[in-house]
């Protein structure tokens, strides 16, 4: 568990990874996300490097992504009934799975 992270590690991890993804439900009725999200062709077939956290463990960067909503770095994915969110497009059937990872990693 990372909360209250330093921030020399967090600088060293957001120098590592090309993306840190913070999921706001680790799993659902048909298996782990975080797992799911991990082993999908879209991430084996991209060069980027992914951390995928749980946003309700790792309120450090959860506080970045929300200060710095314009980067590309940090990325929120989770349930948002109020605007929508790729969950919700995956859950309606206008997307894979597998094309949300895709758009993730975009």
């Amino acid at each position: 568990m990372m909360l209250n992270e330093t921030p020399k590690k967090i600088k060293d991890k957001l120098e590592v990874y090309d993306v840190i993804l913070l999921i706001g439900t680790w799993g659902s009725g048909d298996g782990d996300l975080a797992g799911r999200i991990l082993n999908s062709q879209a991430l084996q077939r991209s060069e980027k490097k992914m951390l995928v956290l749980p946003a309700g463990k790792n309120k450090d960067f959860a506080e970045l992504y929300y200060t710095y909503e314009f980067s590309d770095k940090i990325r929120m994915l989770g349930e948002n009934r109020q605007h929508g969110s790729l969950m919700s497009f995956v859950a309606l059937g206008l997307l894979t799975e597998e094309e949300m990872f895709e758009s993730i990693l975009q």
